[in-house]
C-alpha cells in the first residue's frame, strides 16, 4: 500500500512487485514462484499506521438493511501487523473491541484475533472453526475483517487475467490440509499496473463460488493506496454487506497498548 514501486494494497504486498520486476510479467509464472512468494507477504505494508472511522451495511434478502461502525486503527510498525476495532453501533453492540496482531515475517503466520463481546461482557479468542462465523450478523467472517489469508497458504498457481478492462496478477490457493473443510479455494486479483488489490473469490472444494469481495474507491494516504470500500456478496443469497472507510488519517505514532486486547475502549481514553 506505501510506494507504488514497491508495495500493493491489502494482504498482498511489496513481494509481488518483486515478482513483476524480476521478469515474471515476461512470461507465465510457475507454481513455485507463487509458492516462494506468497509465504514472504505481508498482511499489511511493513511501516504504515493508520486510523479511520468505519461503517458497515448489510443488506438482508428480506430488504432490511442494518448499520455497524467502529473506529480503526492498524500497524505495520515493529515487526507486526496489528488491528484494533471499537465498535460504536449499533448499540447492543456498542463498547465490544476485535483486536488481531500478526507476527510479519518469512512464513505466513496466522493472526491471532480477541473478540471482546459487550453486551456479554466476555472476552474470548477466537480460532478453529469461530474464525469463520460471521462478523456482526454481516457477510464479512472474523478472519476476512483481520485480513488473515494464513489459511490459505497452500498456493497452487499464478497467472494473467482481464478483469474490467485491467491487467491482473490472478493468485490461486487453496486451504491448508489440517483443516476440516480443506479443499475451499481462493482467488486474487491484482491490477498489475497500479499495484492495488481488485477482488477475491471464495470457492468451495468442487468449484462453486461461496463469496466475492470487490474493492473499490482507493483513495491515497501517506503514499498508501487504501481501498476505502470493500463489497462482499454472499453467492447463494441474495446478501451483502458493504464496508465504507472514512476519515482515513496517517498515524505517525500509535499507544501501542491500543493493540492489547485487555486495554479499554474508546482509544484507552
Amino acid at each position: 500500500m506505501i510506494e507504488k514501486s514497491r508495495i500493493i494494497t491489502t494482504v498482498l504486498g511489496s513481494v509481488i512487485v518483486l515478482a513483476l520486476s524480476a521478469g515474471l510479467a515476461m512470461a507465465e509464472p510457475e507454481k513455485k514462484d507463487s509458492e516462494a512468494l506468497i509465504t514472504q507477504v505481508p498482511a499489511f505494508p511493513k511501516g504504515l499506521s493508520m486510523s479511520a472511522d468505519v461503517e458497515m451495511t448489510h443488506y438482508l434478502e428480506n430488504g432490511e438493511v442494518r448499520t455497524a461502525k467502529w473506529k480503526m486503527w492498524r500497524s505495520a510498525v515493529g515487526g507486526n501487523d496489528r488491528i484494533r476495532l471499537e465498535i460504536n453501533a449499533p448499540i447492543g453492540r456498542k463498547g465490544s473491541i476485535l483486536t488481531a496482531t500478526q507476527e510479519l515475517g518469512p512464513k505466513n503466520n496466522k493472526k491471532q484475533i480477541w473478540f471482546f463481546d459487550a453486551k456479554k461482557d466476555k472476552r474470548k479468542e477466537i480460532t478453529g472453526s469461530k474464525r469463520r462465523k460471521n462478523f456482526l450478523d454481516s457477510e464479512f467472517s472474523f478472519e476476512q475483517i483481520a485480513e488473515d489469508y494464513s489459511l490459505y497458504s497452500h498456493y497452487r498457481k499464478i497467472s494473467y487475467a482481464i478483469v474490467n478492462g485491467k491487467n491482473c496478477l490472478l493468485i490461486e490457493g487453496t486451504e491448508k490440509a489440517d483443516l476440516k473443510k480443506s479443499g475451499r479455494r481462493i482467488r486474487i486479483w491484482i491490477d498489475r499496473e497500479d499495484l492495488v488489490l481488485i477482488k477475491i473469490d471464495y470457492q468451495d472444494k468442487k468449484g462453486p463460488l461461496l463469496k466475492s469481495l470487490r474493492y473499490g474507491n482507493f483513495q491515497k494516504v501517506g503514499g498508501a493506496s487504501i481501498p476505502c470500500k470493500w463489497e462482499m456478496r454472499n453467492e447463494n443469497k441474495e446478501t451483502r454487506t458493504i464496508i465504507n472507510l472514512k476519515n482515513l488519517k496517517l498515524e505517525e505514532i500509535l499507544d501501542e497498548r491500543l493493540f492489547d486486547y485487555n486495554y479499554p475502549g474508546e482509544g484507552g481514553k
